[in-house]
């Protein structure tokens, strides 16, 4: 976050963030979550929403009220929220690590490729730049291509859905 607010000059750029609430764990000693909050009080174009337990629906109205979605995550193996981006028809900005590439290339052809970025090799201080040339470009794609849900990959989905609850039924009785 605070290298988008820093990065990101276009004074109409809104960096929305649907969060979870805080506990008391989140403000520890070596929390940053204080300096999270504080950079939010202080860029007026970063809106924050808390929610206990953000509901499905409010998880896709924020993204349907998008036009990326950031994933900056340092490590990982599967991300449902980069399926969520491809139902949704989002452009996804994502950290090329764990299974995330695999994940695209199971639906490659039918989705737009995330724009990716490096956070595995060279020195940490350059992670954010990586980070924000991958927000240039996403934005700059994204002022060239019109949005709205893809039915095509929405039907694709729907069956991708159909095999996966038919091979459970196989597996735990009840087939269809």
């Amino acid at each position: 976050m605070i290298n988008w607010s820093l990065g990101v000059t276009d004074p109409r750029s809104t960096l929305r963030l649907l969060l979870r609430a805080f506990s008391p764990a989140d403000f520890a000693p070596d929390s940053r979550i204080p300096l999270l909050l504080e950079t939010a009080r202080h860029d007026p174009r970063i809106r924050l929403s808390m929610r206990p337990y953000p509901s499905d629906d409010e998880v896709v109205d924020a993204g349907l009220a998008s036009d990326v979605l950031l994933l900056p995550y340092l490590w990982g193996s599967h991300s449902g929220q980069l399926e969520l981006a491809f139902d949704l028809n989002l452009l996804p900005v994502c950290s090329r690590t764990g299974h995330l590439p695999e994940q695209y290339r199971h639906h490659q052809g039918l989705v737009s490729e995330p724009e990716w970025f490096d956070w595995s090799t060279g020195h940490p201080n350059l992670f954010g730049e990586r980070f924000l040339t991958a927000v240039e470009n996403a934005t700059a794609r994204m002022a060239s291509t019109s949005r709205g849900l893809d039915r095509t990959f929405l039907d694709y989905r729907a069956q991708e859905h159909r095999s996966v609850i038919d091979a459970y039924a196989q597996i735990y009785g009840g087939g269809r």
